[in-house]
């Protein structure tokens, strides 16, 4: 009896062991070692990574030590303002150093906040990089405004989706009437802060005007609108009543235009035009591009703004 138990036993460690060892499998299939060719593509995947931050050449001195007769350290000085985030660039770096085996532990130094961050590969610094502030550069912010809009209510997992973003990205709703506007706050005030509306009327022209802007007042005068369309029919009732945000200059993107061309569009908040607005037609492909390009965006110096109400 006793015999047979560890038999058992012996087959559910067995069993146990090909569970762990095929969920290892899986994970580093996700995750593939790379080789590293040569020390020169250590020193293209640095400089990548620092112009994905948008730290310009000027920033950065680059110091040449002989080790040995096989081995020739560069230690990077790259200066950065104060407000610039070092931990930030430091996690990157090791994001895209470890499928190359090569660990990039790192210390800082206080009050002066400076990291150095060493990159080891058997055992072995074969770079430096040293972060250090410097007061007199000012961090260069790009600011842009972007709306995700729906033709109707999204589904819960949409809105948990955009909620997870963690921006002040407004997610805008059509309507066609008053009382949807005061049912859909309503219903999403728990579960997304920053909900739009845009009326639309049978011929789908934005409007603004008549009896239904006196009834939104009544219902809800607090009621952020957007006007996409090129008319000029805002009348604004009262200085209480419902505000506008103007988008009828916005650039529009949608999934039918693919994902290419989607991130080209969405890369022109990376440079230095004032306080660009975009409009996203919602979807679960366009959140999810969105998701996938707002790392690069933020790395750039992209922060987004909540949209402001136009002035009358």
């Amino acid at each position: 009896m006793k015999e047979q138990r560890k038999k058992k036993l012996i087959v559910i460690l067995l069993l146990i062991s090909c569970f762990v060892s095929g969920y290892l499998f899986f994970a580093a299939s996700e995750n593939p070692l790379q080789q590293l060719t040569d020390l020169a593509q250590a020193d293209s995947l640095i400089k990548k990574e620092l112009s994905n931050f948008n730290i310009g050449e000027q920033q950065v001195n680059i110091i040449t030590t002989k080790v040995d007769s096989n081995l020739s350290r560069k230690t990077y000085y790259v200066s950065l303002p104060p407000a610039f985030s070092k931990t930030q660039l430091h996690a990157e770096l090791n994001r895209v150093f470890y499928p190359y085996s090569i660990k990039t532990p790192a210390t800082a130094t206080f009050p002066e906040k400076n990291i150095t961050i060493n990159f080891l590969w058997f055992d072995t610094v074969i770079r430096t990089v040293k972060l250090q502030t410097d007061p007199e550069l000012v961090l260069n912010r790009k600011q842009a405004r972007i709306l995700m809009i729906f033709n109707s209510k999204p589904e819960d997992e949409l809105i948990s989706q955009l909620a997870s973003l963690g921006e002040p990205i407004p997610m805008v709703i059509k309507v066609t009437n008053p009382m949807q506007v005061k049912e859909l706050s309503q219903q999403l005030d728990d579960q997304y802060k920053g909900i739009f509306f845009q009326f639309r009327n049978e011929q789908r022209e934005d409007f603004s005007t008549g009896d239904k802007l006196e009834e939104l007042q009544d219902f809800l005068p607090s009621a952020m609108m957007v006007q996409v369309s090129s008319s000029k029919n805002i009348e604004p009732l009262s200085k209480a009543g419902p505000a506008f945000i103007d988008a009828k200059d916005a650039l529009i993107l949608n999934e039918e235009m693919g994902k290419a061309s989607f991130f080209k569009a969405l890369s022109r908040l990376k440079t230095d035009q004032p306080h660009p607005l975009i409009i996203i037609k919602g979807s679960e492909t366009t959140l999810n591009w969105l998701s996938e390009k707002l790392p690069e965006l933020k790395k750039a110096g992209v922060r987004l703004m909540h949209p402001s109400a136009m002035d009358f």
